[in-house]
């Protein structure tokens, strides 16, 4: 779509979670690594220089927003990118040709830019107006590139977040999702859980079936994974059990939700 670079990456990462939900390293190896490999490539050859002597992009698309260097939306993928490449081949014990580009792009790629209100879409263009997605916000939600355990980057999470929730106009079932489950990652259950009434009530008809523009299915499934990360989340290597439950839910049990490694809780 347009200059969108990122799609394939992104693409590649709910396939990763497959993969570690199901502890599959075999398909890890043989399958999710030889495509995510050529997805960084299409990024690599874009990189230039700058006179800061960091690695930067041209200018790209952020999905539904608008074009920018150094869009997060990219920056966030092709590190993320380059950074589960290398786990990886730690993991396979592969010795890929390709590991010191890699490498190279994670100790010099240009920092996520940012401004007095938090993260922008990219260098140059701040965030001015209503955006249902979260595209520039993918470092922290859902990738956890940046999270809410370095406490030295609380401040700038917290200000993105509420700068990009400051604009009534452009929200959609999407936003009050991911809301969601960006408060869940700060700590902010209750708060989570009122983002997510939110949009249930505004979208969800007496039918119980969810209305938006057209029949879509993300927000649905996106609200289901705020409700399961409340009772268990596992990301960076760690299983949380019971992170984000509301002051609301007095009593709360869950039998057999799996997580990564393939753990049933």
């Amino acid at each position: 779509v347009g200059a969108e670079k990122g799609n394939l990456i992104w693409s590649c990462h709910n396939y990763w979670l497959q993969t570690r939900y199901a502890d599959d390293a075999k398909r890890r190896k043989t399958k999710l690594f030889p495509l995510l490999k050529r997805a960084v490539a299409y990024h690599l050859h874009l990189l230039q220089e700058g006179q800061d002597g960091r690695l930067h992009l041209p200018k790209t698309h952020s999905p539904e927003y608008g074009d920018a260097p150094d869009c997060n939306y990219d920056l966030a993928m092709l590190r993320w990118g380059c950074q589960t490449l290398e786990e990886i081949c730690q993991e396979a014990d592969l010795d890929d040709p390709q590991r010191p580009n890699w490498r190279r792009v994670l100790a010099r790629l240009v920092d996520f830019p940012a401004n007095k209100d938090g993260w922008l879409i990219g260098r140059g263009l701040p965030m001015s107006s209503g955006h249902r997605h979260y595209s520039h916000l993918m470092m922290f939600y859902p990738l956890h590139l940046v999270t809410w355990d370095q406490t030295e980057k609380r401040d700038l999470i917290r200000k993105s977040v509420e700068h990009w929730l400051g604009f009534e106009k452009g929200k959609a079932g999407y936003t009050y999702t991911g809301a969601a489950a960006m408060y869940l990652r700060m700590g902010e259950p209750d708060t989570a859980l009122k983002y997510l009434n939110a949009g249930l009530n505004r979208y969800v008809k007496p039918n119980t079936m969810y209305l938006e523009a057209g029949p879509v299915i993300e927000t649905p499934l996106s609200a289901a994974a705020v409700v399961n990360d409340m009772l268990l989340q596992s990301w960076g290597g760690r299983i949380r059990v019971f992170p984000g439950v509301p002051s609301s839910w007095r009593d709360a049990s869950f039998h057999d939700l799996r997580a990564e490694g393939a753990f049933l809780v």
